[in-house]
């Protein structure tokens, strides 16, 4: 029997109280729709796995290369100095001025190259121009990872897999990922985009808004969505400054049922604070209001 165990804590309180940690044999699948964080999200998932030393795999395969190691230079520009830039702006900065950033470089490529338990502690495959992101190409990469004993997989996006046919490519996808996952005691987190068509009054999707949405929520053992706040941001206590929110839902979990929460995003990270709300099974209301209600307070606070 295949013991089950948990290989680190998420990075997001409200996620690491839902679900306990991120766990052995389980397909952990997010979802989001363009622009909503899910690229961020996997990257904030890494470095934290990084921060506990556990030995992490990130395939961004819709990122150029080196990609994650700039965010991470500046998210370590950020912490020592407390300027926040956003991406684009820091990676102008970076490509002008790069002697500004030695110091940070150094300390990212210590942090990556380190080795926990013979393993390399981060390895990072982005978007080559060459290569074909199939399910066969990603399986076969994955097995030389497993074979060195990695065991946590973080794939940013799930839906570049689908390239030709998406129904027959998404199932058998969706097959060999959750196989590799259940016979190798993985824990994999893949994004999702969601459908096109889908209810845009909810405030947060639900695991029927999935693209590919039968194949996805059978195999995946927890599915999660998220979606923007329509406040903006909220004015919070010294030093957090202001902190943008974000709708986050445990759509399906096998072990821990299901559950809906505001949590709040703050200079490349989010912070340990969340607010649980009540959302009915569409995600059309929350606490009784449904988003063009929730649009319409948001200008009045505003004053529009």
């Amino acid at each position: 029997m295949i013991d089950i165990d948990v290989l680190c804590k998420w990075p997001i309180e409200y996620l690491q109280d839902k679900l306990g940690g991120i766990i052995s044999k389980n397909l952990i699948i997010i979802g989001g729709s363009s622009g909503f964080g899910k690229t961020t999200i996997s990257r904030i998932i890494t470095n934290s796995a990084i921060e506990q030393d556990c030995p992490v795999v990130l395939y961004s395969l819709e990122d150029i290369p080196d990609s994650f190691v700039t965010d991470s230079v500046r998210q370590e520009y950020i912490n020592d100095t407390g300027r926040f830039l956003d991406l684009q702006d820091f990676a102008l900065e970076y490509k002008r001025f790069p002697g500004k950033f030695k110091k940070y470089q150094e300390i990212v490529y210590k942090n990556h190259t380190r080795k926990v338990n013979g393993l390399k502690v981060v390895q990072v495959h982005e978007q080559v121009a060459n290569l074909n992101w199939n399910i066969d190409v990603l399986k076969q990469t994955m097995m030389k990872e497993i074979e060195q004993g990695y065991r946590l997989f973080i794939l940013d996006h799930l839906d570049v897999l689908t390239t030709t046919n998406e129904y027959i490519d998404g199932t058998r996808a969706m097959e060999e990922l959750w196989a590799l996952v259940a016979e190798h005691n993985l824990a994999l987190i893949a994004f999702s985009q969601l459908q096109g068509t889908r209810n845009k009054n909810a405030l947060c999707p639900s695991q029927d808004d999935l693209r590919g949405t039968n194949r996805k929520q059978y195999k995946a053992t927890v599915v999660i969505t998220i979606a923007k706040h329509p406040y903006g941001y909220y004015q919070l206590p010294p030093p957090e400054d202001k902190a943008y929110p974000t709708y986050m839902r445990v759509a399906k979990s096998r072990a821990k049922g299901t559950s809906c929460g505001i949590v709040y995003f703050n200079h490349g990270k989010y912070i340990d604070y969340y607010q649980e709300v009540s959302c009915n099974e569409s995600g059309t209301m929350i606490d009784g209001l449904t988003q063009n209600t929730l649009e319409k307070y948001a200008k009045q606070q505003k004053g529009l």
